[in-house]
């Protein structure tokens, strides 16, 4: 099922938190409706394949930049063991 833009834009003003306590308790502070109810758990999986996807790319980005350092230091090393 699509979310509606209307949702969407409700959703994301509620906070995720908020949105995830709710379906879990099953309160209907926010959350009116079956069709809403759907629209937001499909809503918190997509933020949570986001979060997800941006933890993985700091992840790579992390591990890059420290194989890069490494690779620098060990030519610095070489560097100077030849110099000297």
């Amino acid at each position: 099922m699509a979310i509606s833009s209307e949702n969407r834009a409700r959703f994301e003003a509620i906070g995720l938190t908020a949105i995830r306590r709710e379906l879990v308790v099953g309160s209907v502070q926010y959350l009116v409706g079956e069709d809403q109810r759907s629209q937001a758990r499909e809503w918190v999986a997509e933020e949570e394949a986001k979060a997800a996807k941006q933890a993985l790319r700091a992840r790579r980005l992390e591990a890059t930049r420290f194989i890069a350092g490494l690779l620098v230091g060990i030519i610095a090393a070489v560097a100077a063991m030849i110099a000297a």
